[in-house]
């Protein structure tokens, strides 16, 4: 291959690249420009380090926010579903359960042995924890589960309440 071929493909490709880049930059026309609510300057240094404020409320992909200060879980009591939906239909997999912190902090969520609601719980010591849910019995309609939520020593027992899919 010559050395000529080769030059004229890498510039072909880079004006094809700049083409698409420039093509991704430009604005559409009829949509107003997405600022925050407020604006960044009026939010105080903790609101801006907020992470996770209410929770999603999703049965499906559950993401549950704590209270730093009042270890208060959004949303409270925590409704899930045993397995994943998709189309309305209820899938192979399980649930599995996102905790996190406002803010970072050193983040525990214990259930009382045999409680049988989720796996094993791991928490990565800075504000986030995961499980995954234990599939309803046959006949079981409804599983309510005591836990415990423990951020940096302090401790609250909110409930997490299981349903079968996807009701």
């Amino acid at each position: 291959m010559s050395d000529r071929g080769l030059s004229r493909r890498v510039a072909l490709f880079l004006t094809a690249a700049l083409a698409v880049a420039a093509f991704q930059c430009v604005p559409y026309v009829d949509s107003p420009p997405r600022l925050p609510p407020t604006g960044l300057a009026e939010l105080t240094q903790e609101q801006k380090e907020t992470f996770c404020q209410q929770g999603n409320y999703s049965k499906g992909r559950p993401l549950i926010c704590i209270d730093n200060d009042t270890l208060q879980p959004h949303p409270q009591p925590a409704p899930v579903w045993d397995y994943e939906g998709f189309n309305g239909n209820p899938t192979n997999t399980p649930v599995v359960i996102h905790w996190f912190t406002q803010r970072t902090a050193n983040l525990g969520i214990s259930f009382a042995p045999g409680s049988n609601c989720v796996g094993e719980v791991h928490c990565n010591g800075r504000g986030r924890c995961i499980a995954v849910v234990q599939p309803l019995g046959e006949g079981e309609e409804q599983r309510q589960c005591k836990y415990d939520v423990i951020v940096d020593g302090k401790r609250n027992d909110p409930d997490l309440i299981v349903n079968p899919c996807c009701s």
